[in-house]
């Protein structure tokens, strides 16, 4: 796992949920971080400015850990890599 990547979504969901980051780790649910629907909007949309890209809908609807969330920015990023 890039931990660029991993340390940038654990400082975003902290950021956004008003957390120490230090309390986030990539093995936590969003359910186990008490974040609802509207937070975990907020994360996703805080991610696609961050890393400039779009997290489709049906990727959006399978995120239920921070694990999750980085393993679709890195998957989204070396689709990226590959298409050009």
């Amino acid at each position: 796992m890039n931990s660029n990547v991993e340390e940038r979504v654990l400082a975003i969901v902290a950021r956004t949920l008003r957390l120490p980051v230090e309390s986030v780790t990539k093995e936590q649910s969003f359910e186990d971080l008490k974040a609802d629907s509207l937070d975990a909007t907020n994360i996703v949309f805080q991610v696609e400015d961050e890393f400039a890209m779009r997290v489709p809908d049906h990727d959006m609807m399978r995120l239920r850990t921070v694990r999750n969330l980085v393993d679709c920015i890195e998957q989204r990023i070396r689709a990226q890599s590959a298409a050009s």
